[in-house]
């Protein structure tokens, strides 16, 4: 056991007594003074190693006003290590092993790698379809996991989820997590809400998948209710390697999933006054291992490109849902030249929108005369 006070010894303790660990400081030093700063940086350095979102950076970005106060999370794949001083996006150097993605919205619920593994952040545009329409980079997730399971979101009733993510079909994501907030596994009582995979059912992530997955959405464990309660499935739905915008949205009981700004399938449950979510846990990747670093089911991974990610405690209005997704979809390069979310629209060698070339066409015959001569 442990033994003194404050997790300091006292005299006469056995030998084998040890200093409280929950004393350690963060870099595991007894009694230390070193802390996460805002950026999820472990010193003790009273000032910050990177920059936050401010209020009016996020109203000018998305075109929105009132909404950073529901704010819980804002993972942007483009600049994980945060901003600069400027309020800039930082620099990607081709690829680079990331051990942290900071959270932008000032809430402080940063992602850590789980374990050892190896999370890139890339603009390679192998397997990347992302990187390769937007010119940015993104967070690529290679059955690995990144979490936070010292989390402070505030979900009551009311949650909307954006994100821009592609699973390429480099592994069968038979079954795998692409993300969930709550519950952590560990057998507390608390409900969660997340998106799931379903591929063809085989899980040896071998070539031979029919590159159809399963959208999966749901609302687990809430007080009194079967376990499917507030779980919708749309089968064979999504196709592997093609980036999408996705919102899933949790009102008062109707849990939602879109894609693309269609609603692809959607369910009501019973009205509670109470959820019980378990707003301290935040996962995104599966790499097929439990919580607790055992092997778990190796079936279970996935190869995913995380572009962005936006939490909101609340229900946007329609206003808000169009700015937040022309936000996204411009920012993202799903917008063909007509503004329109992967259309075909392109421009001519004249720069105009679908314009044909028209005016290549009037230029040559504007100028193509034939001298015949004097008087």
């Amino acid at each position: 056991g442990y033994c003194g006070s404050g997790g300091c010894y006292v005299l006469g303790c056995p030998a084998d007594c040890q200093p409280d660990p929950a004393y350690n400081d963060c870099n595991g030093v007894h009694m230390g003074d070193a802390t996460y700063d805002e950026c999820g940086n472990c010193d003790n350095d009273s000032s910050n190693d990177c920059y936050l979102a401010t209020e009016e950076y996020f109203n000018t970005a998305t075109q929105t006003f009132g909404l950073h106060n529901h704010l819980n999370i804002w993972l942007d794949g483009s600049s994980p290590h945060g901003l600069d001083s400027d309020g800039n996006t930082l620099d990607s150097n081709g690829s680079e092993i990331m051990s942290t993605w900071i959270d932008l919205s000032g809430s402080g619920n940063h992602l850590n790698n789980f374990g050892d593994d190896v999370v890139t952040w890339t603009s390679d545009s192998f397997k990347n379809t992302i990187s390769e329409q937007s010119g940015r980079p993104i967070v690529k997730l290679n059955a690995a996991r990144m979490w936070n399971n010292n989390a402070s979101f505030d979900i009551s009733d009311k949650v909307t989820i954006y994100y821009v993510l592609e699973r390429s079909d480099l592994i069968d994501p038979w079954n795998s997590t692409i993300f969930y907030i709550g519950e952590d596994g560990a057998g507390e009582d608390k409900s969660s809400i997340g998106h799931y995979n379903y591929g063809n059912g085989q899980g040896n992530n071998t070539s031979s998948w029919d590159m159809l997955l399963d959208e999966k959405v749901a609302l687990w464990k809430a007080p009194d209710q079967n376990w499917d309660a507030y779980y919708t499935v749309a089968a064979n739905s999504a196709q592997a390697s093609q980036p999408n915008l996705y919102k899933l949205e949790f009102d008062d009981g109707t849990i939602s999933l879109f894609r693309d700004g269609q609603m692809i399938t959607t369910k009501t449950g019973a009205n509670l006054s109470d959820y019980n979510f378990d707003n301290s846990f935040i996962t995104i990747g599966d790499n097929g291992s439990n919580y607790d670093g055992s092997i778990g089911h190796l079936d279970k991974r996935i190869d995913l490109n995380f572009a962005e990610m936006m939490v909101f405690n609340t229900v946007l209005t329609e206003e808000e849902d169009e700015s937040i997704s022309q936000y996204l979809l411009d920012k993202w390069g799903f917008l063909d030249c007509a503004g329109v979310p992967n259309g075909n629209s392109t421009l001519d060698a004249c720069g105009i929108c679908d314009g044909g070339n028209v005016c290549t066409e009037s230029s040559a015959s504007s100028f193509n005369y034939e001298y015949i001569g004097e008087g």
